[in-house]
């Protein structure tokens, strides 16, 4: 009955009328507007918490029926696949296994480092270039 007195009075409508439903309307809107605000804290502090997790790089020697070749993955998506010594003219295969594996090594370490896989014909002459001290004496 007091509710019912205060919304609706029996003279009709007064000023007691207004200022309850002002009042009711108000604090309505706070209560959406904490509730909104709330829920948004929660999913940043959410999504902050947990990153997606950064797909591994792996460097894989492939042999083939003419040489050999490398890989390089990330995750589980081929990233790099190349057949043929980078830089050089023409289709040249890896020789060796340890060919391979010093040009992948090279290029593996430029795109952990953020840097563009390609390599000069420079680079990979020094890293294809026998080393002095593993040539035997004549």
């Amino acid at each position: 009955m007091l509710l019912r007195s205060l919304f609706f009075p029996p003279g009709g409508c007064s000023l007691r009328f207004d200022v309850w439903r002002g009042i009711l309307g108000l604090l309505v809107t706070l209560l959406l507007f904490a509730a909104c605000s709330g829920s948004r804290k929660q999913e940043e502090a959410g999504s902050a918490a947990a990153p997606p997790p950064v797909p591994e790089l792996s460097f894989f020697v492939l042999p083939d029926g003419q040489g050999y070749g490398y890989e390089i993955t990330l995750g589980s998506r081929v990233f790099i696949h190349q057949e043929v010594v980078p830089a050089l003219e023409g289709n040249r295969r890896f020789r060796t296994r340890e060919e391979a594996r010093l040009v992948g090594a090279a290029v593996l370490e430029r795109v952990k480092n953020n840097l563009s896989p390609g390599l000069t014909r420079e680079e990979v002459e020094n890293l294809l270039r026998p080393d002095p001290s593993s040539v035997p004496p004549d």
